[in-house]
């Protein structure tokens, strides 16, 4: 199955091609932007020239923040590479393609492929009644009861896109991060910024699950939204909570909100191979898996994955306290970009 993003439904596009966008991720992850000499939807597309001690790189964008350009990928990887040799002789890049590059035009950009982790993608078509029926029989069967424990529960999904609410939600997701995936999170000044990037239509989005008879914050979820395509980028949730099982609500609530706005495609982001049971939990949505390739220019191939990678790393991590790891965020995030 292809799901169907192409020319007419690669608006994502604009959100990361934003000038305020682009100036957010080059100012939060040091890197500089630079001009492709291509344009989409009137915003110039721009790689980032990150450089480090030891390290000169082109990336066509931070981390997983990038435009999905199906239709565009051959052109976008030959001017990356171009502007790679243009920019020194020891300037290597990386790119990050959401389909393969025919064989011979790896071999003539003199580029290193591999596979950097699997995309889970939910087709929207069809409407509600649609989209639950191709859920999983198991997955399916639990949304109400869920639903139901949670409203005797007294617990509410809320969207939001004020910054009181991410404020908020940032402690929980730093704690959540640590306690469950032994990794950082992104800096909060990065959802800072892409909070008011965009529009009502197109930018980032969240949604919070708030025990009412409390106030208490039982967990959250942030979205990165366009008129064709939802993507879920970051989640936690509150320990407490964890029998009312607050991401399935959460998932729930965007995946009816997403069918609603006419989007078409809804992601559930990256996941590792070797993580089998979080792929397993995203494919009973009814989720497909589609490889996120990765093209090495004048740099060694290499797969990290970070679910079982980086041991060491993570027991420090595990241990530091979370005032530390917050003002730690925004430094390291530069150096692991």
């Amino acid at each position: 199955m292809t799901v169907p993003i192409n020319d007419e439904a690669e608006a994502r596009a604009t959100l990361y091609l934003a000038p305020d966008v682009v100036a957010a991720l080059a100012q939060v992850y040091g890197c500089q932007p630079l001009p492709l000499g291509m344009e989409w939807d009137g915003n110039p597309i721009h790689a980032y020239r990150v450089r480090r001690p030891g390290t000169d790189r082109i990336l066509l964008a931070p981390f997983n923040f990038q435009p999905i350009l199906h239709n565009h990928a051959d052109d976008i990887a030959k001017a990356v590479v171009s502007l790679a040799k243009r920019t020194g002789p020891k300037t290597s890049a990386r790119i990050k393609l959401h389909r393969p590059l025919d064989a011979d035009l790896v071999k003539e950009l003199g580029l290193t492929p591999s596979v950097d982790g699997l995309e889970t993608l939910v087709r929207l078509d069809g409407g509600l009644d649609a989209v639950r029926g191709r859920m999983r029989k198991r997955h399916r069967s639990k949304l109400r009861p869920v639903q139901r424990l949670a409203t005797e529960a007294q617990i509410a999904i809320r969207r939001f896109d004020d910054n009181e609410t991410l404020g908020r939600f940032y402690p929980l997701m730093v704690e959540a991060y640590r306690d469950k995936h032994r990794m950082l999170a992104q800096p909060l000044s990065i959802f800072q910024r892409l909070l008011v990037a965009g529009d009502a239509d197109r930018g980032m989005h969240g949604y919070a699950a708030v025990d009412q008879a409390t106030g208490e914050l039982a967990g959250g979820i942030l979205l990165l939204t366009d008129q064709t395509q939802w993507c879920y980028g970051w989640g936690a949730n509150r320990a407490l909570y964890a029998e009312h099982e607050i991401g399935t609500l959460l998932l729930s609530q965007a995946l009816s909100d997403a069918i609603q706005s006419g989007a078409r495609v809804f992601s559930l982001g990256m996941s590792a191979v070797s993580q089998s049971g979080l792929r397993q939990y995203k494919r009973g949505w009814g989720g497909e898996e589609h490889e996120v390739h990765t093209y090495h220019f004048r740099e060694p191939a290499s797969s990290v994955d970070l679910h079982s990678d980086f041991a060491f790393a993570k027991r420090v991590i595990a241990m530091t306290p979370l005032p530390v790891l917050r003002g730690l965020s925004p430094v390291a995030v530069r150096w692991l970009v």
